[in-house]
């Protein structure tokens, strides 16, 4: 349970309507209910009674709900103490992988300018573990990246999670009536991977070895939009979030592919030491966690989610959100 859980709670007790709520909050009525739904399970009682036309508060719910509006003021007012606690002039070095710097990194940095105008920024991509590297060695004070390894020494927040697909050309492989393929019906195809030692390719290769096609892997690439480029080229396939190619998909360049079993998501987290302007890097990070949620929240969480792994939804409605996976883009631009 979180802020932004606390926060929905609050709004459907006053909108008594999950499509106005999520119209109000910027997110999906399923988010709305899964958000219901842990939190009913966390405390142990119904904080809703709902049916197809109306939402009536429960006895308990409008004593959660009262506690929740004090913890949100309380917490509203610490962020505003702290925005005014901290210097907003210094620097600070961002390490980060590709596919952030691809979707959130212009949305940080918009909001780093609006709120800390007069901070100065330094920003490398790399791969998650140089950048953690980088970071051992402090030469970034903050680090948003891929968890490749145990990084219980840093300061750690959750940023978000994206759904990895399989994605082909459609010159390679038609997907007609958006087909589920078993992953036997693509694996004759050549397959790009990820840099060699990197997670995602770590993730590559177990999957394929579960299948017994450990050796299927005929390209790597040490870099995002280049394994883009060469997918789009038809020069094999890869798994890739839908959230980072858009405008693939809204040219038709791209298409996702259903395929069973399923590919493992990415998880994204934001690391940094505390030793160097421990405040600021503290406050960046939670702007960047703002961020991502913000982002999230436009998409299915099959696509991504920042608050707790999605409900399991059926087949055709998986479909029907990859379908539009680049619709949010087409509404921001």
């Amino acid at each position: 349970m979180n802020i932004r859980f606390l926060e929905t709670a609050i709004c459907l007790a006053e909108l008594r309507n999950f499509r106005a709520t999520a119209d109000s909050l910027n997110i999906t009525p399923a988010a709305i209910s899964s958000r219901i739904s842990s939190m009913e399970q966390e405390v142990g009682f119904k904080l809703f009674d709902r049916d197809s036309r109306q939402v009536t508060i429960t006895e308990g719910g409008k004593v959660f709900v009262e506690g929740a509006k004090d913890i949100v003021e309380r917490y509203h007012q610490l962020v505003q103490s702290m925005d005014s606690a901290v210097s907003v002039e210094g620097s600070i070095r961002i390490g980060l992988v590709a596919s952030m710097a691809l979707v959130l990194l212009p949305d940080i940095v918009a909001a780093l300018r609006l709120r800390l105008p007069k901070i100065q920024l330094s920003l490398v991509t790399d791969s998650s573990l140089r950048i953690l590297e980088m970071l051992d060695r402090d030469e970034v004070d903050i680090a948003l990246i891929i968890p490749a390894r145990r990084v219980s020494h840093y300061k750690l927040v959750e940023l978000c999670t994206f759904g990895m697909y399989w994605v082909a050309s459609p010159s390679v492989i038609s997907n007609e009536d958006d087909h589920v393929f078993h992953f036997e019906d693509i694996c004759h195809l050549p397959i790009i991977s990820y840099e060699q030692g990197s997670y995602n390719q770590g993730c590559m290769s177990r999957y394929l070895e579960n299948r017994g096609l450990d050796n299927s892997i005929t390209h790597y690439s040490n870099a995002l939009p280049t394994t883009v480029r060469m997918v789009t080229a038809g020069l094999g396939i890869t798994v890739v979030p839908p959230v980072v190619i858009q405008k693939e998909l809204r040219e038709g360049t791209l298409s996702v592919l259903k395929v069973t079993p399923r590919f493992p998501a990415t998880r994204y987290v934001a690391l940094h030491t505390g030793k160097r302007a421990p405040q600021l890097c503290a406050l960046v990070v939670s702007i960047a966690a703002q961020v991502a949620r913000d982002f999230c929240a436009m998409f299915d969480d099959f696509l991504a989610y920042s608050d707790s792994p999605p409900v399991p939804l059926s087949r055709r409605v998986e479909k029907q959100a990859l379908s539009c996976a680049h619709s949010c883009s087409e509404t921001r631009r």
